[in-house]
């Protein structure tokens, strides 16, 4: 699903800065076309990042665990484990 967000975000960019273009030269500002036509490489610089990340994304197979996901259960136990572990230690130390 990002991917598409991502898809859209750029074409959204895109679009606004065409936009610009037409609208600063309808108020008369001077713009010269062939200057921006002379960055049509950016197009392809964009989308072969864009095919670079996507496969190295791919290639790593897993996501990285966001904030709001809960820990695994494997986790919980080793901690829960080493909470206790420590308890008793400092439990026997008193006595």
């Amino acid at each position: 699903m990002p991917k598409k967000s991502n898809d859209s975000l750029f074409w959204g960019v895109v679009m606004l800065a065409i936009g610009m273009v037409f609208l600063l030269r309808s108020f008369g500002v001077p713009i010269d076309f062939s200057k921006i036509l002379k960055l049509w490489p950016l197009i392809l610089v964009y989308f072969g990042g864009k095919a670079i990340y996507d496969s190295v994304q791919s290639d790593k197979g897993t996501k990285a665990p966001s904030k709001t996901e809960e820990p695994a259960p494997e986790v919980l136990d080793k901690a829960l484990d080493l909470h206790e572990g420590s308890a008793s230690d400092s439990s026997e130390e008193v006595r």
